[in-house]
């Protein structure tokens, strides 16, 4: 078989933007005639030394579909020179090279990289028009989702279950002596409550999980593991489900392209692509096996618990926002427009994820049975209580108590009371942030009923700190 006739990469392995056999063509014709070009310029290019992808090393090929493309997108040099095969063996002077490269990055940039190209792939395309229905308008979870299916399990009277709110936990470079304190406090709370014979159902975080500009590795077990015990078998917080949302400090350099998961998907579902690292394994194969209690099964999604009477309705806001505010400093969200593709894909992506759960809001109020629910997000005055208050059947809007938790500032207080019970609930001070004090550090417990109601305790001294005492 000649040179010419010979593929440029082995079978199984699609280039990203080059699907379906015609494009693949094109693209390798192109490969070609670019090699041919640069040789009859005078670069020093060997076109004849070009060898097929599957003459790489068994140990550097790529295992998988998912694989391979990932690997055609990290944008670099060496991968970029990849694409058209494993090496040119290129001798050519720095400014060919150069040349490559950037010509090969305006071909993936054509050929449906970026979310702006009019030349997109149609699987990329669908992918960026069905944000609005499937980044959660129809999202529950189910227990593929969670943890090796577990399911969150009530004791059989209501009165004897209740359910903790904490947000902005997670500090930057590992806990603190605040976010310690408040994690010690939590232990002990929940400690006493089992002795009581109360069973805590779940843990709801309600953003900014992880400062400054996202999860890394080393943080899942510094800032969750470590100071809050899920698989510490001594913990009174052991295998307990955390039901989470993003903040803002969520997203940034260390979670960049969260904001534009199309760009460099790690997960896809439903020809929906995911790249979140706070996202389920099912969305994000990356996440460690050690934090499948931390469930984030999508940006908005919803809970049901009907022994309970019960239901969460979990939804990202980030998208209301100004955009400014969106990954912690300009630095970061910097650094997550640049490998996105602009400010402008980012906010797009936030405001198609924000509309996306106001249709579960509404989907959710004219379809839930519970007499309880509560709607967790990360910002004061965003909660969608009039949407979903508006959505409700007649007879449903008087047995239904809503409760809105959110964090974002860094206090504990009641917003809202109506009838002397708590309705708008910030639970912001969980001791991640901010200033040498968190001025009312702590969490929130709300206490099922029997009567298919619910009592929230933010301010009382079992679950608040005294003011600017809690250094961080």
């Amino acid at each position: 078989m000649s040179r010419e006739s010979e593929p440029l990469w082995p079978s199984g392995v699609v280039p990203l933007g080059a699907d379906d056999p015609e494009e693949q063509e094109h693209l390798e014709a192109w490969c070609r005639q670019f090699v041919e070009e640069l040789a009859g310029s005078g670069s020093d290019v060997e076109a004849s030394a070009i060898e097929p992808l599957r003459q790489m090393a068994p140990h550097a090929a790529p295992r998988s579909l998912r694989e391979a493309r990932l690997l055609m997108d990290h944008g670099d040099r060496e991968v970029m020179q990849k694409c058209c095969a494993e090496t040119f063996r290129i001798k050519a002077l720095a400014a060919g090279a150069m040349l490559m490269t950037v010509t090969l990055a305006a071909w993936f940039l054509f050929k449906g990289a970026t979310f702006t190209s009019g030349q997109a792939h149609p699987s990329l395309e669908l992918a960026q028009q069905r944000w609005q229905s499937e980044y959660g308008a129809r999202r529950g979870i189910s227990d593929e989702s969670t943890a090796a299916g577990r399911r969150i399990k009530p004791w059989a009277q209501r009165s004897q279950n209740y359910f903790i709110i904490i947000g902005d936990w997670g500090k930057a470079g590992g806990p603190g002596s605040c976010q310690y304190a408040v994690a010690g406090k939590l232990q002990r709370f929940v400690k006493a409550q089992k002795q009581a014979g109360k069973h805590l159902l779940f843990i709801a975080s309600v953003g900014d999980n992880f400062y400054w500009t996202g999860v890394t590795p080393k943080a899942w077990r510094e800032d969750w593991e470590v100071p809050y015990g899920p698989n510490n078998v001594t913990s009174a917080l052991y295998q307990v489900p955390w039901l989470a949302v993003y903040g803002n400090h969520d997203f940034g350099e260390h979670d960049p392209y969260a904001i534009c998961p199309h760009v460099y998907p790690i997960g896809l579902i439903n020809k929906q692509a995911y790249s979140g690292n706070q996202l389920n394994q099912d969305r994000n194969p990356n996440r460690p096996d050690s934090t499948k209690s931390f469930w984030m099964p999508d940006y908005n999604y919803h809970y049901e618990i009907p022994e309970a009477d019960l239901e969460v309705i979990a939804v990202d806001t980030n998208g209301k926002m100004d955009p400014n505010l969106i990954a912690g400093n300009a630095k970061a969200r910097g650094i997550a427009d640049d490998v996105c593709g602009g400010r402008s894909v980012t906010e797009s992506f936030l405001k198609a994820v924000a509309k996306a759960g106001d249709d579960l809001v509404v989907e959710r109020a004219k379809k839930s049975t519970a007499s309880t629910v509560l709607i967790i997000q990360h910002y004061p005055g965003l909660c969608p209580r009039a949407l979903f208050e508006n959505a409700l059947t007649p007879e449903r809007r008087a047995k239904v108590r809503l409760i809105c938790a959110y964090g974002h500032v860094h206090s504990q207080r009641c917003d809202v009371k109506i009838n002397g019970q708590c309705m708008d609930v910030l639970s912001g001070g969980g001791g991640g942030c901010c200033g040498p004090m968190v001025n009312l550090a702590g969490f929130t417990a709300v206490h099922l009923d029997d009567m298919g109601g619910a009592h929230v305790d933010v301010e009382s001294p079992e679950v608040r700190m005294a003011k600017d005492t809690c250094k961080r």
